[in-house]
């Protein structure tokens, strides 16, 4: 076996492969958690399901893979009770719900290239989306906005700019559209951008409980808000209430 750290259940056969190795000093092994053993078997799963489903092919795949599904799903049902038939049965044709709509559309929208529910890595080549496309998409599909960056450019900002100044526009809310935290570190962010309005409103309330010092290069607290906005005179929580900085962490 290769020398190297390593988090995986441990099988009959990695066991066997174990006992093959000459001093036992030579590998680790410790109890799981009793708290995290339904995490670590769940996870085992995913993997042995992964591989052998992709394993299936030709014309009765699809089926093949459905057939082995409700076999599993049948184990589980007859363990956690009926209770969880509707939920655990999956309908066919396979299908994906993709998306719930709070008023009927006449497009489905642009969905997002990466995947929601596992992480995605952006290398910048060509054969993936920019990172500016995907954060637009994510932006217009989102309710909210939450932003923890190191630094903000103006050059980075104004790609996503008018999708934040759209997000922020929406009508009320129970909680802020767009929450941004940054620093000031090193002095890598642009005024421009710190200073940059994310909503139409022209006098649009914000709440930022920062302000920029330009020449200082530094962010000091700033006064408290009022209750409604100067503009378009509606009461908070909506769109124009969103903080472009929420809470900003000091450098100097």
């Amino acid at each position: 076996m290769t020398p190297g750290l390593y988090e995986q259940l441990l099988t009959l056969a990695l066991q066997e492969r174990l006992d093959e190795l000459a001093d036992p000093r030579l590998w680790v092994v410790a109890p799981v958690d009793e708290e995290d053993a339904h995490t670590a078997i769940a996870q085992f799963l995913e993997h042995i399901l992964a591989n052998g489903l992709a394993g299936f092919r030709g014309r009765e795949a699809a089926d093949r893979r459905l057939r082995l599904v409700k076999r599993i799903v049948a184990v589980l049902k007859d363990e956690l009770g009926a209770d969880w038939d509707a939920s655990l049965s999956i309908a066919t044709p396979l299908r994906r719900l993709l998306a719930i709509h709070a008023a009927p559309l006449e497009s489905a929208g642009d969905r997002p290239d990466t995947p929601l529910a596992h992480s995605a890595l952006l290398t910048g080549t060509r054969l993936d989306p920019s990172l500016g496309s995907q954060l637009r998409k994510e932006i217009a599909t989102a309710d909210s906005v939450d932003i923890l960056c190191s630094f903000i450019r103006w050059s980075g900002l104004r790609v996503l700019l008018e999708d934040l100044r759209t997000l922020t526009d929406q009508g009320p809310s129970e909680r802020p559209r767009l929450r941004v935290i940054t620093t000031s570190y090193m002095g890598a962010t642009d005024p421009k951008a710190i200073e940059a309005k994310p909503s139409r409103c022209r006098r649009g309330f914000q709440r930022p409980t920062t302000s920029w010092d330009r020449a200082n290069m530094s962010l000091t607290p700033a006064a408290a808000p009022s209750a409604s906005c100067g503009d378009c005179s509606m009461p908070f929580p909506h769109g124009c209430s969103a903080p472009w900085l929420g809470r900003t962490l000091h450098e100097n």
